[in-house]
């Protein structure tokens, strides 16, 4: 009987070990800003114990529409602007040119500029029981002949990673999904079937009604599954988010003009119910939203303002929980408003600010109520102005796999990366980068420094340090970049940088 016990037990660990080591298709952002020519362009990626912020030369210039997408284990897969699709080595992916054609595509893609169908217009899945081939939905934006008027149709583009040693080929491209129907721009979102294998996709209809479209994504085809309406008619504005929690049992969408709507969905017959509405006032220009990871809350960043909405609260109501501080985000006096939001892999919200600049927010503790969900504004800088961020569905929904893990070390400040143990300590290494040795210096005496690789393996261990500073030997580490963990005495400082050895 003990044996029985003890296999069964070996069996559970093993299956979360696998579990957790997938379904991490959301383990990179890709951002950037109108031109990607001379600069190094942001991503934020994630591994199972720290976020680490990269600067790189990619392929690709953003303004709002975006996606990436990485393997199940983490690893960078491709990215895309509207325009073009860009590899993990930040060359055009076969195939990949030629996006949303059309005289918006040529308009922006020509020089560079990323493509304009606002916020949430694209999305990336992993294709059911297939291995290597993902589906890429994105709008496509129309202008009418001798008009300025606009419309907005949906597509899809398959990618298949098996060819060109890993790289990807586009294989099909700028597929119609709703075939002469006019849809309403951004807010695409998805969420698993209760078979665990397939998706839902929703998009809305265009402005003035209050249709759903409902697509179903197989391994075998992509289908209009059926339509819905329900609740308000809205405007489309093309400046907000929709999402689903991370249980996929509710759906909102969050326009500046409409407020917020708030549904219950049915995982197995796609079918809404229970529709609220929660007026709001225009504030801002590039609002976001999301949901805690625990479904409670939702955030809507509004301009100045940041709410929270407390869904077991029976008042539908907006209770602010933070205001714009008066930072400026650049030489133009724009303010860092609350603007597009995701949840992260890390169960913290990241948010940029309303305008494309070199701030991002984060929302530490998302699943507290009220003030205690401990907003850091402006708590990332980049090194360049950012005007994007992807969105992503939960991907681990019904795998051994968690939606977020709150242990992951969180970005709190420039080219630091803390625990939150402390958040106005400060550490210091120089030189860095470095040929040789560096050196640490904390605000606290040094217990314990630890040094990982880029995707978290420990490579050294340093105990019973006992001073505020420390001289680490560079010259047995091979030319790349590392993680330093500093941990003080009786746990005072939790620190992480990352450092460069050439």
């Amino acid at each position: 009987m003990k044996s029985n016990y003890i296999i069964i037990m070996i069996l559970i660990i093993i299956g979360t070990g696998i579990g957790q080591s997938q379904s991490k298709y959301d383990h990179n952002y890709v951002m950037g800003y109108w031109s990607s020519i001379g600069y190094k362009d942001p991503i934020l990626h994630f591994t199972d114990n720290s976020v680490t912020l990269m600067n790189e030369r990619i392929a690709l210039g953003f303004t709002v529409a975006s996606v990436s997408m990485s393997d199940k284990y983490g690893n960078l897969l491709f990215y895309s602007n509207g325009c073009d699709i860009a590899t993990r080595d930040h060359e055009i992916m076969e195939n990949g040119s030629g996006l949303n054609p059309g005289q918006i595509s040529d308009d922006n893609c020509h020089y560079g500029y990323g493509y304009t169908s606002g916020q949430q217009s694209m999305l990336s899945l992993p294709i059911p029981d297939s291995s290597t081939k993902y589906i890429l939905f994105h709008d496509r934006v129309n202008k009418v002949p001798d008009s300025f008027r606009l419309y907005t149709d949906l597509n899809y583009t398959i990618i298949d990673m098996s060819h060109n040693n890993g790289k990807g080929k586009v294989i099909q491209k700028n597929i119609p999904v709703l075939s002469d129907t006019i849809v309403g721009a951004g807010n695409i979102t998805a969420v698993k079937h209760t078979n665990g294998v397939d998706w839902w996709v929703i998009k809305q209809d265009y402005k003035y009604t209050n249709r759903y479209y409902k697509i179903l994504v197989t391994a075998e085809n992509v289908s209009l599954h059926g339509e819905q309406s329900i609740g308000k008619t809205w405007i489309a504005d093309g400046g907000s988010q929709a999402s689903f929690s991370a249980d996929g049992t509710k759906y909102f969408r969050f326009s500046r003009f409409d407020g917020l709507y708030i549904m219950d969905f049915d995982r197995s017959t796609g079918i809404f119910s229970n529709f609220k509405n929660l007026p709001t006032t225009q504030e801002g220009l590039f609002n976001g939203a999301s949901f805690s990871p625990n479904g409670r809350f939702i955030y809507m960043g509004n301009g100045p303002s940041l709410y929270q909405v407390d869904l077991d609260d029976d008042t539908l109501r907006a209770d602010l929980i933070a205001e714009w501080d008066g930072f400026i985000g650049n030489n133009l006096g724009q303010p860092t408003y609350f603007g597009m939001m995701q949840t992260g892999p890390d169960c913290r919200i990241y948010m940029l600010t309303s305008y494309c600049l070199e701030y991002m927010h984060i929302i530490m503790k998302p699943d507290e109520k009220g003030t205690a969900c401990d907003v850091r504004q402006h708590a990332i800088k980049f090194d360049t102005p950012v005007c994007n961020i992807p969105h992503f569905p939960n991907y681990r929904l019904d795998t051994p796999y968690d939606y977020c893990n709150p242990e992951i070390v969180v970005l709190t400040g420039t080219n630091d990366i803390t625990t939150g143990i402390d958040s106005k300590a400060k550490m210091t290494i120089s030189p860095n980068p470095s040929s040789g040795d560096f050196v640490i210096t904390a605000p606290d005496k040094i217990d314990k420094i630890i040094i990982t690789d880029i995707n978290g393996r420990i490579i050294s261990t340093i105990n019973d340090v006992s001073d505020i500073t420390y001289t680490l030997d560079g010259q047995f580490l091979n030319p790349g970049i590392y993680i330093i963990k500093v941990h003080g005495v009786n746990d005072q400082v939790g620190m992480m940088s990352k450092i460069v050895k050439i």
